[in-house]
Formats: C-alpha cells, sequence, structure tokens
C-alpha cells in the first residue's frame, strides 16, 4: 500500500482521543487459546460453544446466545486436571445426532487424550456433559503424550469420526470414533504425516466439509528449527463410502488411508508444496494459520513467514483449479515475545467469504504505524489477494488483541462473529486475558451520539430518550426536530412499548402494530434535510419478538429508491444523495401476516466527502428513468437542469433538448444519454456544470453514443462556469459509434466553478450518457516534525465558510495550510507575524481536514478541523 506521510499523520491524528471497547459480548471473562485446535468454537441452534483455557489451568467451555451475546447457563469445566498452557483448549464436534463432544488434552504430558459428551442436545451447565474420558496414546520418540486436538465427522462414512492430534513420534496422529462417539481404537496412535524422528514435528491445520473430505495444510516442523515450506493435500472417501485415500491439491493420487494404517506414513517431502522455502529469495521461515474452502470447495490458506521477531509478515494463498496463487497481505508486526519468536497474533480467512481475512498485528496495516499493542483488522480484495482494502475493527486498545477466529455454520449473516481474546498475554503459560466477541455484519446496536449527524428515538410516554437522539413519540403525526430537520411518525401504529434489558434506549421502545391490520405498516418522514450524502440507519427491534421486517426508502411520492430485510438488534441501511426541498419516507411492514412490524427509532449520519483516491469520486449514468441506472452509479434524468450531488459536488445538466433518448448495442450506461440535435443550435451541446469540486486534478472518464448517428463526433471542452467564457479543448474526434469511454483530465482551483461542454464537431448531434471523476492528485509532502500541544486556537470548530486561528504571539509562524484526508493541499496561506489572528476562508465540501500551522522554528502544530 501507498505510504504518504501526511496522510498517516492525519490517521494518528483520528486516533488521538479513546475509544469505547470495541467487542459486542464476552464469552468468558478468563481465557485463552492456541490456533491448533478446532473447532475451537461451534455453532448450534442460535448456541455458540466456545472452548479455552483458564489461568487456574483447567479447559472450560462457555454458551453464547448467538442473537444478542449473552451467556446461557453457566462455565462447564472440561479438564479434571490442571496445566495453565493455551495449547490444551478443547476441539468441539457438533455430531449428527444432535449430541456435543469436546476433545482436549494436556501439552506434551502424560499419554492420554480426553473427551467428554453432552448427556442432552443443547448442553449449558455442567450436569448436561458426561464424567471425562480418557484415552492411551503413545509416542514412541519421547514418551510424551498428546497435544491439540483436531476433530470432524464425515456423514459419508457413515458418521465415522476423526480426530486428529500430535502424538506418536510427535508427528500427526489420529484417532476415530463411530458415529455415536465410541472409540474405534484405544492405545498406539497412527501418524498420518512423518518428517524425521520426532525432533522436527510437522504443523497442521485442518478443515473438512463435514461429508467426504477432510484437508491438510502443513509445514516441515516448528520454524525455529526447520527451513519451513508448506504443503496440503486431502482425504476423501471412496465413492462407495468406505475409507479413502490421500490425494495432492490437484487430486493425484498419494495413498490410500489403509497403507498409512498397515504402516506407511506419509512422507512430507512426498507433497506438493504451496509455498517453497527460499523461494521469495529470503530466508524466512514459514508457519501455517489457517485454512478455508472458497465457495467453489477449493481450499484457501493464510500463513505467516518470519526472519527474526522483529521482521515477519502475513500471507494469503488460493487454489485456483489447476495452482495455488500467493499473495503478500501485511506486515504482522513484531513477533509476541522472545523464545517464540514465530508466534503472532496470527491472520485467519473468514469461512463465510475467503475474499476477507481478519487478523492482528502492532502494526497498523493503514498508516504503517507501528504500536505497543496488537489490534484487530479484517480486509477484503476484489482480485484475488493482489491488493487489501482495510478496516481497523479495533482501536487504541489499553491491552492486546490476539488469534482471532471465525465460527463457521452460522446461517444469518447478521449473527457471524469474530471471537479473539483480550489482555495481558506474556507467554503461553503465562496470561491474563479474555474471550471477547464481535458481531461482523452488524453496525453497533448502541450508536453514540457522536456518530450520527441526526437521529430520532421513537419513545414511549415514560421511557428513557438514547443520547444524541430527539424524543419522538410513538403516535400517528407525532413530530421531532433535530438542528432543522423534521421528523414525523406515520402509518398504521396501533401501541408501543418498552422492554426491560434491550441493548439501550434506542432499541428498548418502539410503535408497532398487530398483525391483523392488512398490509400494516410504520414510516417516518424526513423533511428539511441539507443536500449532501447520507447513511441511514433505522432499528426494528423487539427482543421478545425477533421477527424480520420489510424496510423501504423512498422520495415522498415517489418510487422506492431500496429495500431491505432486517431482524434482531441489526438496523436496516440505506445511502442517499439528498437534494434540497425533497422529503424522504423509510417504511417498515411486516414481511408476512404473521410479523407485526416495529419502529424504535432512525439516525442520519452525513458520508465523509472524501472517498479514497483510488476510486471515481463520482460516478453518473445518465438515464431515461431510475430504473436503467446501473449498479454503483447515481442516476441522473437526461433533462436540462436536473442535478445531483456527490461527496459535496453539484453536477447540473444543462444545454440541450428536453428529452433524453435511449440506443440500442451497447452496456447498462450507453442504454441512454442526454442528447442535442441541429435543430437547437448550430453547434449542439450538452453541459455540466460542476460545483464545489475541492481543488485538485481529476480524470474524467466520459460515454458518447448513440448507434442512430454513429457517423457523428463530438469534442470535449471546459471553462470557467457561465457562458462568454473561453472555452479550452480536451479532446476531439470522438464517435458517437464508439462504445469506449474517452479519459481526460481536468483541474479544479479552490472556489472555482466550472461547465465540463460536450460539442458537436460538425453541427449535428451531441451526446452523453455517462461519467465518471477519480482524484488524480498526487500528494507530495516532506515527513514534518508534529507536535500535540496548544499554541494555537481553532473558531469555530465545526465551522462552515470561514475558520480563525488564534495564534500564540510568543511565537514565529510561516504558513498556515489545509489538508484534505487524501493529504491534498486545499489552502495555503502566508502569515503576518504582526497579528495574532488569521482567517481562512473556504468553499470546500463539508468534511474532515487537517490544518497544519508551521513555525519557523520548524515544528509544525497539527489540528483536526470539521466543515460542516
Amino acid at each position: 500500500m501507498k505510504n504518504n506521510n501526511l496522510l498517516l499523520l492525519f490517521c494518528l491524528l483520528l486516533t488521538y482521543v479513546g475509544f469505547a471497547q470495541d467487542y459486542d459480548f464476552v464469552v468468558s471473562q478468563d481465557g485463552a487459546w492456541t490456533w491448533y485446535n478446532d473447532e475451537r468454537a461451534a455453532f448450534k441452534n442460535d448456541r455458540l460453544y466456545t472452548s479455552y483455557v483458564k489461568r487456574n489451568g483447567k479447559v472450560a467451555l462457555s454458551v453464547n446466545n448467538i442473537k444478542t451475546g449473552a451467556t446461557i447457563g453457566s462455565e462447564t469445566i472440561l479438564s479434571t486436571w490442571t496445566q495453565k498452557d493455551d495449547h490444551n483448549n478443547a476441539a468441539i464436534l457438533l455430531r449428527q445426532d444432535e449430541k456435543i463432544m469436546a476433545f482436549y488434552s494436556p501439552h506434551i504430558r502424560e499419554k492420554e487424550n480426553y473427551y467428554r459428551t453432552s448427556l442432552v442436545n443443547h448442553p449449558s451447565k455442567q450436569s448436561d456433559w458426561s464424567n471425562q474420558i480418557s484415552q492411551i496414546t503413545t509416542n514412541d520418540s519421547d514418551n510424551k503424550g498428546a497435544t491439540y486436538n483436531n476433530a470432524f465427522q464425515l456423514s459419508a462414512e457413515n458418521g465415522k469420526i476423526y480426530n486428529f492430534m500430535r502424538t506418536n513420534n510427535f508427528n500427526p496422529n489420529w484417532k476415530e470414533y463411530t458415529a455415536n462417539g465410541t472409540p474405534l481404537r484405544n492405545g498406539k496412535d497412527i501418524i498420518l504425516f512423518k518428517n524425521g524422528n520426532g525432533s522436527v514435528r510437522p504443523y497442521v491445520k485442518y478443515t473438512s466439509n463435514a461429508i467426504n473430505r477432510i484437508d491438510f495444510f502443513f509445514t516441515d516442523g516448528h520454524p525455529r528449527n526447520a527451513n519451513n515450506s508448506l504443503y496440503h493435500c486431502y482425504y476423501q472417501t471412496n465413492s462407495n463410502g468406505n475409507q479413502g485415500s490421500i490425494y495432492q491439491t490437484d487430486g493425484t493420487f498419494i495413498a490410500t488411508l489403509q497403507s498409512v494404517i498397515n504402516g506407511t506414513p506419509i512422507d512430507v517431502s512426498k507433497v506438493n508444496k504451496l509455498y517453497t522455502f527460499g523461494s521469495d529469495g529470503t530466508n524466512a521461515r514459514a508457519w501455517t494459520h489457517s485454512i478455508n474452502y472458497d465457495t467453489n470447495g477449493r481450499p484457501v490458506v493464510t500463513y505467516s513467514k518470519q526472519i527474526n521477531i522483529n521482521s515477519i509478515t502475513y500471507h494469503y494463498a488460493r487454489w485456483t483449479g489447476s495452482q495455488w496463487n500467493n499473495y503478500f497481505v501485511s506486515d504482522a508486526g513484531k513477533g509476541l515475545y522472545n523464545g517464540e519468536d514465530d508466534y503472532t497474533g496470527i491472520i485467519t480467512s473468514n469461512p463465510y467469504n475467503t475474499n476477507e481475512i481478519f487478523m492482528s498485528s502492532n502494526r497498523n496495516p493503514i498508516t504503517g504505524i507501528e504500536n505497543n499493542r496488537y489490534e484487530i483488522y479484517s480486509a477484503t480484495t476484489v482480485n484475488g489477494g493482489n491488493s487489501w482494502n482495510w478496516t481497523a475493527i479495533t482501536t487504541n486498545s489499553t491491552k492486546d488483541n490476539l488469534r482471532p477466529f471465525i465460527p463457521k455454520g452460522i446461517t444469518n449473516t447478521n449473527d457471524r462473529v469474530a471471537l479473539w481474546f483480550y489482555g495481558d498475554y506474556i507467554t503461553y503459560e503465562n496470561y491474563n486475558t479474555k474471550i471477547v466477541g464481535e458481531f461482523i455484519n452488524r453496525n453497533n446496536t448502541n450508536p453514540p451520539s457522536t456518530t450520527i449527524t441526526y437521529g430520532v428515538d421513537i419513545n414511549t410516554a415514560s421511557s428513557a430518550t438514547q443520547n444524541g437522539y430527539k424524543k419522538l413519540m410513538a403516535t400517528i403525526g407525532s413530530t421531532a426536530i433535530d438542528d432543522g430537520v423534521n421528523f414525523t411518525l406515520f402509518g398504521n401504529t396501533t401501541d408501543s412499548r418498552n422492554r426491560s434489558g434491550a441493548p439501550n434506549n434506542l432499541l428498548s421502545d418502539f410503535a408497532f402494530n398487530n398483525p391483523e391490520i392488512n398490509d400494516g405498516m410504520i414510516g417516518v418522514s424526513v423533511s428539511g434535510l441539507p443536500e449532501g450524502s447520507y447513511k441511514i440507519n433505522s432499528y426494528h427491534f423487539d427482543q421478545n419478538y425477533p421477527v424480520t421486517v420489510s424496510v423501504t426508502i423512498k422520495e415522498q411520492g415517489g418510487a422506492p429508491i431500496k429495500t431491505v430485510t432486517v431482524s434482531s438488534a441489526s438496523p436496516s441501511e440505506f445511502e442517499i444523495t439528498a437534494q434540497a426541498g425533497k422529503v424522504y419516507e423509510i417504511i417498515a411492514k411486516e414481511d408476512n401476516i404473521s410479523n407485526r412490524t416495529r419502529f424504535n427509532g432512525l439516525s442520519l449520519t452525513k458520508i465523509n466527502p472524501v472517498p479514497p483516491s483510488n476510486s471515481p469520486i463520482a460516478k453518473i449514468d445518465i438515464d431515461t428513468d431510475l430504473k436503467n441506472t446501473k449498479p454503483g452509479y447515481t442516476s441522473l434524468i437526461g433533462t436540462p437542469n436536473n442535478s445531483t450531488i456527490i461527496n459535496g459536488a453539484s453536477y447540473q445538466l444543462f444545454g440541450f433538448s428536453n428529452q433524453p433518448s435511449t440506443t440500442t448495442g451497447g452496456g447498462q450506461i450507453l442504454n441512454d444519454f442526454a442528447a442535442n440535435t441541429g435543430s437547437v443550435a448550430a453547434t449542439p451541446a450538452i453541459g455540466v456544470r460542476i460545483k464545489n469540486l475541492e481543488a485538485g486534478t481529476y480524470t474524467v472518464k466520459s460515454w458518447h453514443y448513440d448507434a442512430a448517428v454513429s457517423s457523428s463526433n463530438v469534442k470535449i471542452q471546459i471553462r470557467d462556469a457561465g457562458f462568454g467564457n473561453p472555452l479550452t479543448t480536451l479532446k476531439t474526434g470522438i464517435s458517437l459509434g464508439s462504445t469506449s469511454a474517452t479519459t481526460y483530465q481536468i483541474t479544479i482551483e479552490a472556489g472555482k466553478d466550472y461547465d465540463l461542454i460536450i460539442r458537436s464537431d460538425q453541427g449535428t448531434e451531441s451526446r452523453l450518457n455517462g461519467l465518471e471523476l477519480t482524484s488524480s492528485t498526487t500528494s507530495k509532502v516532506t515527513p514534518i516534525k508534529t507536535t500535540f500541544f496548544d499554541d494555537i486556537r481553532i473558531h469555530p470548530n465545526p465551522f462552515t465558510d470561514k475558520v480563525i486561528i488564534q495564534l500564540n504571539p510568543k511565537v514565529i509562524y510561516q504558513k498556515a495550510i489545509l489538508f484534505d484526508v487524501m493529504g491534498r493541499k486545499v489552502i495555503e496561506k502566508s502569515i503576518d507575524n504582526k497579528s495574532n489572528r488569521l482567517e481562512l476562508n473556504t468553499r470546500t465540501a463539508p468534511g474532515t481536514y487537517l490544518l497544519a500551522v508551521y513555525e519557523k522554528s520548524g515544528t509544525t502544530i497539527t489540528k483536526t478541523i470539521i466543515k460542516q
């Protein structure tokens, strides 16, 4: 990722203040785990079962409600023995007969493995589990026992259970059980993969489709004493349901499992590599972290590579069907502690979407800044792993966040969670941590007042109002005003309720209607909304009746813009570009006749007008009607004087015929267009007036296509807004028969508006199908010494058009520069030290900016300011 010193500084400033806890619920106040026991958390019937190792050395298990995160029942202690060691957490197996098994063992200790089986289908307390059962294990190399457990059940083999461990010879071994958990073999363990005599031990990550396949992703050994390459192969049941064979990733036969049982383990070196030690030109030794299947059932893995404790990186590899493709993901930061130099926070893929990863690092992948604490980050890729878009899951933590894990099998996307442990982790035998969970597809159910621009909380007469929201009484026709924006409740409301124990005041109370109302609905209208882009969240939650509600946003009197369905505490989410004078309606309806419609409240958040520099800031599709809009584009009906606001800038059409037209033979954006013909003017033109676009250089792509007039050409010109100004020609000779975009650049000066003109070359026709604008300004910023002290005062902040800087009379200053969030210079002004006051006037779009005040001494004072 590109490093921009000012952008890094700006990100540092934005994270300078403290934040609330960055997780939604606590699984256990006391627990840790290693990443080689799976499934360490498993989901069944809205319950999440999670295992961990407590500070007192006991292996334990907790149950949580997946809808709310609340604890169900009481903690179960699995182990009768104690060993404070994070290697010992249990592998949880959800059996096909509805019972649950938990397999666990102490780290390199007695020659025994242990398990318990639930006595009921939904265990929630100690008495719901059987007594601890022990099994003899073997280790021919040094008489030490089992470590790690990974249990899977294959339905194609009549439910046979496989539990893979490290036992005999310190190599990967396994035990087998019938579908009801009866051991098929007790005593000698079978070596699956072998490398050496026990001094080098392969480390394996496993996954399974629970039907007929188990995958193995492994190393030569521990990276501190092996030059690790990485290997993959898989076991597959025979088509007749009998015990099968092991195959290379590409399906090449390696060996039958029976030959392994007969005493011929698979030599690690005979398995194909997905990463070869030294192939990157370094001595980096790899270590396995996760393996999951993509939507095609192909393996996707994550791993680390370590040169030394200060040089560790995270990587991602996927099988394409014919080869492994490996990609760098990020710096892993520093190893956790000396002695285990390869220990990191780990990286894992999301089993529901292997184009997403979660990782822990003390180096921020967004800013490049290394801190003392390990945070959780997620990233997504749209190109198979070539590049990643990052999100910080935790920020400004006072303790470490380590070893994220995504439990599988959760069908409701809003209930899917990331788990990790949080606290003080000194070594694998010395920790004081807790297991926490974060819903990865939900917004925060307790939005603080600082995250919204406008909001209303629908209340009963006696209920409390959520901080930052205005009270809106739950009766038809009730109104509330938040900073000049009007909210009105309408629809078929019959009553209201206030539930105790809800996540927050916003969700505790609601207006509702009963199912006997035909097509029952509740809506909130929003009027007086200033022009701009907004994210809208509406809440429709009742903890006593967790049903699905259909939510629609529309202009009053217009067609629906978007409809979504929501349930539980997660909000509906919409993004709109509001136009002045428009009234918007958010309408909730019962999803079916048996449901009850709820409406708790509504929030609007102004969207930061500055998007990432490598993506378009505006994408406009000229339409004949809203139905023809290309996905991801803003529709603009192709008639004169229509306008739209995107990221704070306005785009208005002018100067052509009154009706848009359609054509054939192109893609969706080419199907319709604004048109001008020779009967309108001698040189027919289509204009786009661009107002309030931030200063900088922009790359523009525009389309000019009409199959009916393919012999005509147009040219593209630009001028300061207003007729009579000189025109600069940007492109000429553009054929209206071409379906390709025309690309050119425009330069925007601060405080100026522009007309982009598409003019006929031959006095006949001009056409505009759509356009895109992408910022192409490259910021070249010299690293600056930065201090956070109060030598200056800023007011007002937030500001509208003018911001005043009160200077310290004892300091000599040089200049002040206002930067946007991409590090682009917006305004630069010299400072006259005869005055202690400096004014900056700007017509830039609303958003967050960085003000840098440069002193003669070389020090630079930086402050974050916000324009409304």
